[in-house]
């Protein structure tokens, strides 16, 4: 079976309460900042959705990947990657990247529901995070590589979000940190936030569901404050 992982992942917080605090502070948060109009050196309006359109989907993801490159003061990623569109399928993953293959698979639902600026957020996450972080682990130590290393993977691409989810961004990185939140507190048995705070229905809530009742307790294990060297990010990023 090929290895995979899917994205967003899930932000780990201390039980229920933590999470709830949590959750407010990023809804009070989110609340105080608007997303202009336009978004030009991205080529996007951040609040339009891709309305299915593959095409468009990817021109963002690439366009979003150079920028980033810039960003990051890297000269490449180090391999190429690619964009799959899948069936839809509530009991797989809505966006998840195959780091063996270098695939990013984004359901056609996702074209469907998600605006431009999430698919910003999509290719900071898979394709500046864990592609450039995997592509470098790989060639520099196979074994490790090949072992379980989630906090790393997912701590590596959330660094990568802090980073560059700024500015303009700001409000996608809050309000995708919003969607983990309540995602996992979906996982604990707290259904109530969902309704509570809008700004987090960052996908599908049948997709949540799914992943809670299929991984649970998964979105308790995640505590993204550890990476590693390889992290393009942490190498990268301009003081």
């Amino acid at each position: 079976m090929s290895r995979r992982f899917s994205s967003p992942s899930v932000l780990l917080a201390g039980g229920d309460g933590d999470l709830l605090t949590k959750a407010h502070a990023l809804s009070n948060a989110i609340q105080k900042i608007q997303y202009p109009h336009v978004i030009e050196e991205l080529g996007i309006r951040p609040q339009d959705l891709v309305h299915g359109n593959a095409h468009r989907a990817e021109t963002i993801l690439r366009n979003t990947v150079q920028w980033g490159l810039v960003k990051l003061n890297m000269e490449s990623l180090g391999r190429d990657w690619s964009l799959r569109v899948s069936d839809t399928n509530v009991e797989e993953a809505l966006v998840q990247y195959f780091p063996d293959s270098g695939v990013l698979e984004i359901q056609q639902r996702a074209l469907d529901v998600f605006r431009e600026v999430d698919m910003v957020v999509v290719a900071v996450h898979e394709i500046l995070g864990h592609h450039a972080h995997e592509t470098r682990v790989q060639r520099s130590d196979r074994t490790y590589y090949l072992s379980s290393r989630r906090n790393t993977q997912e701590g590596c691409a959330m660094r990568c979000e802090n980073d560059l989810l700024v500015g303009a961004l700001k409000r996608a990185g809050l309000e995708w940190k919003l969607f983990r939140v309540l995602r996992a507190l979906e996982d604990i048995g707290h259904l109530s936030g969902w309704d509570l705070y809008p700004a987090g229905h960052r996908m599908p809530r049948e997709y949540v569901k799914s992943y809670v009742r299929m991984y649970s307790g998964q979105a308790q294990h995640y505590v993204f404050v550890e990476t590693d060297e390889y992290c393009p990010c942490l190498l990268s990023a301009s003081p």
